[in-house]
């Protein structure tokens, strides 16, 4: 039998020993080097995991304020209605302000959605829905003023097209029930101009006739629906499978307005 080899000469005839000692001299000789290099590529990995965990932070964060803003809009928009079944009364809603309103949730939800929007300006995806949440809330709680600044100012915030045209329907409504016509109009027209396939066209020109009506100018709101019919039967001409879902509420917009408008003794020949 051969020698037994002693402790050192196994270590060195070791090739994964041998190895292991030869990368801890280059270690030691170029230490400098090496740990720059994984520092910097450790500083690279934390920047993307933070910048990863802060965006993910920041859309949830916007789509939990957009989805408060949304549940507090409708909690307050129905509080009458819940109220008045429980009472079997009826509310004016025109006349509730967050002040006197009959459910003190009301008051409550008017607050929390205030300091909501507070925390957002009136601009970027998130600003807009909060802030747009906020007027209607304020319009239909009987404080239209303050609405239309609130809506005034989302515009101003230059909200992408589709969702400005909400607000500005939104603003146009709240000027109509201001009695503040003209401005209302104005609204209406600048929002036909928008080019979007989520928003029917028909929509704005039922709502803008109802506007003129109020305003006195029925024939003019007639002509509106008028119009609109007549261009229900051209689509038609084109695709007989064509049908809007506001045609017969068009339909019966136009025999009451004939029936007004004959009654004031206006020739519609």
């Amino acid at each position: 039998m051969g020698r037994r080899l002693t402790r050192k000469e196994i270590k060195r005839k070791d090739p994964v020993t041998e190895a292991l000692e030869n990368f801890w001299q280059y270690f030691v000789a170029n230490r400098r080097f090496l740990l720059m290099t994984i520092t910097g590529v450790l500083i690279v990995l934390v920047l993307v995991i933070v910048g990863q965990r802060i965006y993910d932070n920041s859309v949830t964060t916007s789509s939990q304020a957009v989805e408060q803003a949304g549940k507090l809009y409708w909690q307050i928009a129905f509080a009458d209605e819940e109220t008045a079944a429980d009472t079997g009364d009826e509310t004016d809603p025109a006349s509730v302000t967050p002040e006197n309103a009959p459910d003190k949730s009301q008051r409550k939800n008017m607050k929390e959605l205030q300091e909501l929007a507070d925390e957002f300006s009136p601009s970027g995806f998130t600003g807009t829905l909060v802030n747009y949440y906020k007027g209607i809330s304020l319009r239909d709680t009987g404080n239209p003023e303050e609405a239309a600044q609130t809506l005034e100012a989302t515009l101003a915030g230059n909200p992408d097209p589709e969702m400005a045209l909400v607000v500005r329907l939104a603003l146009a409504e709240t000027y109509r029930r201001q009695g503040k016509y003209d401005e209302a109009l104005k609204q209406f027209e600048q929002a036909r101009q928008v080019e979007t396939t989520n928003f029917p066209p028909d929509m704005i020109l039922l709502q803008k006739s109802v506007c003129l009506e109020e305003a006195g100018r029925r024939k003019e709101a007639y002509d509106v629906m008028k119009t609109l019919r007549e261009s229900y039967e051209e689509k038609r001409k084109e695709n007989p499978q064509f049908a809007s879902p506001l045609e017969s509420q068009v339909r019966l917009r136009i025999s009451l307005l004939e029936a007004r408008l004959k009654a004031d003794g206006v020739d519609l020949s």
